[in-house]
């Protein structure tokens, strides 16, 4: 799990049995993956979320991409040649690719809600064929946490990176690969795992 000088990535294609039947990516981007030097979005228009970031000094806020939930210039207009800058973030390049063979991608945005069943909400995981979790560094609710793995027991996609150790860019005291062991039910107790979660899968802390 160590020496990837971009990231940390786990990749969990759960149920993913027939690359072509599956046509809809969701990008979270409502757990502050743009925290700090992080920007780990397909697109944003504004820049507007003030956050805190490291060092975690009382002046220490910023103005963060503010992802919306459809990227802009629209999708429809890419083609085989559209660079990685015709969209701005940092996951232009992954969001753009999987355009161009053929998948739609949308990112939820910050006041976006992770469901699976819920038929009020316009962007329930159930209406998604994978969900991408970029670095997230504000931990998931209960909740969420829940409407996760019933996606992924469903059949979906769960595409999970998370970064190095001591990576708490938004000083909430959370980074993302205890979030990654949050989210998979890992324990570890005095440095010695005790549980290995849903798949098996723990990320290296401290």
């Amino acid at each position: 799990m160590r020496g990837w000088s971009f990231f940390l990535a786990v990749l969990m294609l759960i149920g993913w049995s027939d690359l072509h039947a599956q046509r809809r990516v969701l990008f979270d981007a409502s757990h502050r993956e743009n925290a700090s030097q992080a920007d780990w979005i397909i697109d944003a228009d504004n820049f507007d979320l003030n956050q805190p970031h490291y060092p975690c000094g009382p002046s220490d806020f910023a103005d963060e991409s503010r992802a919306q939930r459809f990227p802009t210039p629209d999708a429809s207009m890419v083609t085989a040649s559209t660079p990685e800058t015709y969209w701005t973030g940092g996951f232009s390049a992954f969001g753009l690719d999987l355009v161009k063979i053929g998948f739609d991608v949308e990112s939820l945005p910050v006041g976006g809600t992770i469901s699976f069943g819920d038929v009020g909400n316009p962007q329930d995981l159930s209406l998604y064929d994978v969900f991408v979790l970029p670095e997230p560094n504000l931990p998931f609710t209960a909740a969420e946490t829940t409407a996760i793995r019933d996606f992924v027991a469903a059949g979906g996609g769960l595409f999970l990176i998370t970064d190095h150790q001591t990576s708490d860019r938004d000083c909430d005291g959370w980074d993302s690969p205890h979030i990654g062991n949050d989210l998979m039910g890992v324990v570890i107790s005095g440095g010695t795992i005790t549980d290995y979660g849903l798949f098996g899968i723990v990320f290296n802390v401290e």
